[in-house]
């Protein structure tokens, strides 16, 4: 399961990206603190790694990437 949530976490799909994390949101409303103590750091490390927004990357989601290539074209033949 945590194999599949995070790679669901990488990948450059809003949809995917939202879905996981408001599953993992509800998860950790539902479960006892003690259980969330218990989950391996490396993972709970990864999660907020893939979570965080970060000031010096540029995330291009799958469901804009096909109108921001048109929109560098459309710029790329004006400046022609």
């Amino acid at each position: 399961f945590i194999a599949l949530v995070l790679e669901q976490l990488k990948a450059n799909s809003a949809s995917k990206r939202l879905s996981v994390a408001m599953l993992v949101a509800e998860w950790t409303q539902l479960v006892p603190e003690s259980v969330r103590d218990q989950f391996p750091a490396s993972v709970r490390d990864q999660l907020l790694d893939l979570l965080a927004v970060r000031n010096d990357s540029t995330l291009y989601y799958d469901e804009v990437l096909g109108l921001l290539t048109h929109l560098s074209n459309d710029c790329r033949v004006l400046v022609k």
